[in-house]
């Protein structure tokens, strides 16, 4: 087998790249930039000038029509959009009065409800009604094995 003899590439001289841009040769690549600019300034001029000056008024006149036409088509849309949501807003604003009442109106029905529910208290008879308001009920006064309390009411 034969072995490949690395060759060795000769190193960049880091001295050499950096002598490359000297300020000659800096200013020599600005003045050729600076006519280059001129040149295309130049050259849009010539083709500006090959352009009769009626086209160009009309052309300009062209385009702001244009972007008067878009800016009306916009500002109708975005009328449209806010209208839209203000009529959203109207009807959640009904719904939600409309679903409150219903809500009020489910509270009352189940409180009804609830109070229907409730055990009532039995309906007095006529007689024990009378019974009640005719006589009283004995009450015990001191008697010989009591002692009277300080508020009247017996202990045992």
């Amino acid at each position: 087998m034969t072995e490949n003899p690395q060759t060795e590439q000769p190193a960049v001289d880091e001295t050499a790249s950096r002598s490359l841009i000297t300020p000659e040769t800096r200013e020599l690549f600005e003045t050729f930039l600076n006519h280059q600019r001129n040149a295309i300034i130049e050259a849009s001029k010539a083709l500006k000038a090959l352009i009769p000056t009626a086209t160009l008024e009309h052309s300009e006149q062209a385009v702001r029509e244009s972007v008067e036409g878009y800016r009306v088509l916009y500002n109708s849309v975005i009328d449209d959009v806010i209208e839209t949501v203000d009529q959203v807003r109207w009807r959640l604003t009904e719904d939600l009065d409309e679903s409150k009442e219903q809500l009020g109106q489910m509270k009352i029905e189940e409180s009804v409800t609830e109070a229907k529910d409730l055990p009532q208290p039995p309906a007095p008879t006529p007689q024990s009604a009378v019974q009640t308001a005719s006589t009283p009920e004995p009450v015990a006064e001191n008697a010989p094995n009591q002692e009277p309390s300080a508020n009247g009411i017996s202990d045992q």
